[in-house]
């Protein structure tokens, strides 16, 4: 109960006193990563499973494992529920069976729903030892978690489809990138230098992965872009990654890419000055 308003903390705790493998942890709010860190540290289970806020399960759907527990990671069926239209089996892109080598079987899905959230998946408690979600993180913190975990991961087995044990997860209607969970530039880089390094433990390459991120981290910090353009167009890690992502779209990419971060750049730098002076 991650500092929550309404009676969903007491509802939680009507269910501890009729059911005694329920235990109720409340805290002061924190946002998700703290809350699922609280989870881990007083997880005593052999196995971890997370369910989101707006996510909904079967019944049997932790049974539904049983048998299947050989791997450190298992996955499992998940099916999205979006506005307007029939609910989806996720395609998860790799055959149902076990990889005793992860990184073989994630190349081109590595940003597959069910690879890249906590959800609808089993993860081996003593695997997970010493690894938390990022607290600084407002975006991709679960993302970097699974990938973290898969670096650490030696197998992983996929399930074939559950007959009524399912893990549904709801998609809202979006809401646009340059509005939803606004950052400040150097929060925006924190978060793209961080994913970027996860991916790279995990060493599958995968070109959605790099085209996506860089694209997602500036549209989270262009309200603040005007006043901290030089943390962003300084950052010559940042220039890397953004110039890796142009050469996957094109030349013309490329170029403005380039014209980005030389011209632009510079003329922001010497307007400044002269503002200064």
């Amino acid at each position: 109960d991650d500092g929550s308003k309404d009676s969903s903390g007491a509802i939680c705790d009507e269910y501890a006193e009729k059911d005694t493998r329920v235990r109720v942890f409340h805290k002061e709010n924190g946002g998700v990563s703290s809350a699922r860190n609280v989870g881990l540290d007083n997880a005593q289970g052999e196995w971890v499973a997370f369910v989101d806020s707006d996510d909904y399960i079967e019944e049997n759907y932790l049974k539904s494992f049983d048998g299947n527990l050989d791997a450190d990671l298992v996955v499992g069926n998940m099916v999205i529920c979006e506005d307007g239209k029939l609910p989806q089996n996720i395609k998860v892109g790799v055959m149902p069976g076990i990889y005793s080598h992860i990184q073989s079987a994630l190349k081109g899905n590595l940003t597959n729903h069910a690879f890249c959230a906590p959800w609808g998946k089993l993860f081996y408690k003593d695997c997970i030892g010493d690894l938390y979600f990022d607290v600084r993180m407002t975006i991709c913190e679960d993302t970097k978690f699974v990938y973290n975990y898969i670096a650490k991961a030696k197998d992983m087995r996929i399930l074939s489809s559950i007959d009524k044990a399912t893990h549904y997860v709801y998609m809202y209607p979006p809401i646009p990138s340059k509005e939803k969970y606004q950052m400040s530039v150097e929060a925006s880089v924190y978060c793209l230098l961080s994913m970027e390094k996860a991916y790279q433990e995990v060493g599958v390459f995968d070109r959605r992965f790099e085209l996506i991120y860089v694209q997602e981290c500036y549209e989270r910090c262009a309200k603040d872009m005007a006043n901290n353009y030089r943390l962003w167009y300084g950052n010559k890690e940042v220039k890397v990654l953004s110039y890796r992502r142009s050469s996957h779209i094109g030349w013309l990419s490329s170029i403005r890419t380039w014209f980005r971060f030389v011209i632009f750049y510079r003329m922001r730098l010497i307007r400044r000055r002269l503002f200064m002076l």
